[in-house]
């Protein structure tokens, strides 16, 4: 595994977790490059690869790449995706506040239209009770004229011949008292018999006392009766008066609460239409939901594999391991024959020069062996170090992913029930609104044929 392969790695990790749109001709050129610098012997990572290139590259990958789509929300990562969820939510919580408000506002005006009813009822209440008391005198004044009528007709009878002043005080208290000319006429009807066998000189003499005596009391209750009747007829007309101005205020004020009515209503239909708005939000929320769950999916896949390459590459690190240790137990035994070798070299000095020749060409042996010691010892701490980069690499991206990918699912499960509650109490208050405003406007049609 070199550079490249790491680079397609981390590059198909992005891409499961959806930070990096997937292209067909770099996709193409990954796997060709993948598969070019894959040989069927697997041969030993080199130490090209770096923290710092790796990192650089992942940057540029993830910044280079955003999801823009027409019904997606576009975002870089997830704090601005959870900055985007808690706009929707104050969003939301706006909704609920301007429901609240419409709510209050329908309550105010159905406890003004019931005060208005009410205050209609007792006007109502109070004209009918006036419509009577005129009812009543207009009877009283018929009344009044038939005694009058009746009390003339008594006069002409007897053929007495009243004044013109006289007539036109018994005119006038004739319509006002009805009390007074029954017991005259049953008294009249009563002299009728003994006026027979007397005199009519006498007879009508008495009459006209009689009759004098109830004209002072007639007048006496006529003028009584004009002063009751000039203060009924003020009392009436103040009334009347004060009813007409409490019928105009209600007028107005019936006038005022619908148009304040068609104020509401075009709220609820901006209210409607945000609602609407907000549907089609969540709809788009739950498509991004769906797709998030595919990516973390396809990320889950992808960590699997990465787990199977992770086991492969620790395999790989104990057969280096397994390597070292055989190398180091081939240096021990080559310091082993190199010690002997001296000793046989001491020995041989002492019984041939030409043993010092071949002396010579061992101890440039044992320096080229002491070099190539010092190589692959130093090559094989530079490959395990890299080795262990590389796992600690590896791991930290494991659980970077891992761990991003449950917080995008716990964090959208939480929005998405959080919008949906939302969702449900706005239609259930709009509910509430449009049966409140069906109501008012029975009341307000009953209000109205009930002033008609």
């Amino acid at each position: 595994m070199n550079s490249l392969q790491v680079k397609s790695l981390l590059y198909e990790v992005e891409v499961s977790r959806g930070t990096v749109i997937r292209n067909e001709g770099d996709f193409c050129a990954k796997s060709d490059i993948r598969n070019s610098n894959e040989p069927e012997d697997h041969p030993v990572p080199d130490s090209s690869v770096d923290i710092t290139n790796v990192s650089s590259v992942l940057e540029n990958l993830a910044s280079s790449a955003m999801i823009i789509d027409d019904h997606l929300v576009t975002w870089k990562n997830l704090d601005e995706l959870q900055s985007q969820n808690q706009r929707l939510l104050c969003v939301a919580r706006d909704l609920a506040a301007q429901l609240e408000k419409h709510e209050q506002e329908d309550s105010d005006t159905i406890k003004r239209m019931s005060e208005l009813s009410s205050r209609v009822e007792t006007l109502s209440g109070e004209l009918d009770v006036v419509r009577l008391a005129a009812r009543e005198a207009r009877t009283e004044a018929n009344m009044f004229s038939q005694q009058r009528d009746q009390y003339r007709a008594l006069l002409k009878k007897y053929d007495i011949d009243l004044s013109d002043k006289e007539e036109l005080s018994s005119a006038q208290s004739q319509e006002s008292i009805l009390d007074d000319v029954n017991p005259l006429s049953r008294c009249m009807v009563n002299n009728k018999t003994p006026s027979k066998g007397s005199p009519p000189s006498n007879g009508s003499s008495a009459v006209i006392e009689r009759l004098e005596g109830a004209l002072s009391s007639l007048q006496a209750e006529f003028a009584r009766y004009r002063e009751d009747k000039l203060e009924s007829d003020h009392v009436y007309t103040t009334t009347v008066d004060s009813l007409r101005r409490e019928y105009n205020e209600a007028r107005l004020l019936n006038q005022k609460l619908s148009s304040q009515l068609d104020f509401t209503h075009e709220k609820l239909r901006a209210s409607e239409a945000n609602v609407a708005g907000y549907k089609q939000e969540i709809t788009i929320l739950r498509e991004m939901n769906a797709r998030y769950s595919t990516s973390a999916a396809s990320s889950e896949a992808e960590l699997s594999r990465l787990r199977d390459e992770l086991t492969h590459a620790s395999d790989r690190l104990t057969t280096a391991e397994v390597d070292a240790r055989h190398f180091s137990r081939q240096l021990e035994a080559v310091r082993a024959n190199e010690t002997r070798l001296k000793q046989e070299i001491d020995s041989l000095r002492r019984h041939d020069q030409i043993h010092s020749q071949l002396m010579h060409q061992l101890q440039s042996i044992q320096g080229s062996l002491e070099q190539r010691e010092s190589m692959d010892r130093s090559l094989n701490e530079r490959k395990i170090e890299q080795l262990e980069k590389q796992l600690s690499t590896v791991n930290s991206a494991l659980i970077d992913a891992s761990k991003a990918s449950q917080i995008a699912q716990q964090t959208l499960q939480h929005e998405l029930a959080l919008s949906r509650e939302s969702v449900e109490s706005s239609g259930r208050e709009i509910q509430q609104l449009n049966t409140r405003i069906r109501d008012l406007e029975e009341r307000l049609a009953a209000v109205r044929s009930h002033g008609m």
